[in-house]
């Protein structure tokens, strides 16, 4: 059991995860929503699921513009949709994400 999970909103998928007709080996799927709620159902006190995708190019991304506003809770847990911060180097500051998550 973790307190915390904090996932990416797109995956790659591969042969292990679906069969090669469901989507394109490497393909990225937005597979983070779909943990996010089974991290809440084992127990999790804190999800996150972030990303860094352009909201003008991505409509999950563009949806989190909606639901980063204010968490949501699953089963108990505080589960929140984030645009990533950023570190300096320009990749996600995971550090930040977990700080903004488990504030109060």
């Amino acid at each position: 059991k973790f307190d915390v999970v904090l996932t990416d909103l797109h995956m790659p998928m591969s042969s292990k995860t679906l069969g090669d007709q469901a989507f394109k080996l490497g393909e990225l799927v937005p597979y983070g929503i779909l943990l996010m709620v089974e991290a809440a159902h084992r127990g999790a006190k804190f999800v996150a699921v972030v990303t860094d995708l352009n909201h003008h190019a991505d409509p999950f991304s563009a949806a989190f513009d909606h639901y980063s506003q204010f968490p949501i809770t699953i089963d108990g847990a505080k589960v929140v949709m984030m645009h990533s911060p950023m570190t300096s180097d320009g990749a996600k500051d995971w550090a930040r994400a977990l700080e903004q998550l488990t504030k109060e």
